[in-house]
């Protein structure tokens, strides 16, 4: 089995508790994915800090942190897959842009779901639902409790239409930064990830 994780600082295994420190192989999700599955699969750990689902950042020189500009080329750079993780969106929540959670929801829909089913009908899409953002450590996300207030009922919505598995948001554990996942909830979700690829 080959499985792509493709996703933001969280994919990439930002630390919460020190500025711009990776968590150790040990604790990100798509490594402990890697290990409870086995070395006869394949874990792909696709994460780059500040990568958006759909939107420039005009804070960074290129494009290459909008999400939907580069998933066609890393999704057919990796094929054959058998599964694709998705988690995104957090990102697009902070307060120069124009989004919020049914627009990012709506984003994965048409940008990346959409992609996978023309392109590898037979991968299995897993949606990873981010958590509401009530208050963070990192600027420009003042607005962002009311915009991503929804992430689970969106994102749910679009998983549901299509019969895809997801991961709800509700036990995910977020660290002292108010963004990104403590250990604890990497190694959830990592479980999570496990019950259902093993299936």
């Amino acid at each position: 089995m080959k499985i792509l994780c493709y996703g933001d600082s969280n994919t990439w295994g930002y630390n919460p508790e020190k500025l711009h420190i990776r968590y150790s192989k040990s604790c990100r999700y798509p490594m402990v994915l890697q290990k409870l599955l086995g070395k006869e699969h394949v874990v792909i750990e696709e994460g780059l800090c500040s990568r958006t689902i759909a939107n420039d950042d005009p804070f960074h020189l290129s494009n290459a942190y909008n999400g939907s500009k580069h998933f066609e080329n890393c999704f057919k750079s990796n094929l054959p897959l058998d599964a694709v993780v998705l988690f995104l969106g957090s990102n697009d929540m902070k307060d120069y842009f124009n989004f919020d959670s049914y627009a990012a929801a709506k984003a994965l829909d048409e940008l990346y779901i959409a992609k996978i089913r023309q392109i590898s009908p037979d991968s299995k899409i897993i949606i990873v639902i981010p958590k509401e953002i009530k208050s963070t450590t990192f600027a420009g996300f003042k607005n962002a409790k009311e915009k991503s207030k929804d992430f689970e009922k969106a994102y749910e919505n679009i998983a549901n239409k299509y019969n895809l598995d997801y991961i709800s948001n509700d036990n995910i554990e977020i660290g002292s930064d108010g963004l990104h996942l403590s250990k604890k909830a990497h190694r959830n979700l990592a479980y999570k990830l496990y019950e259902i690829l093993k299936n």
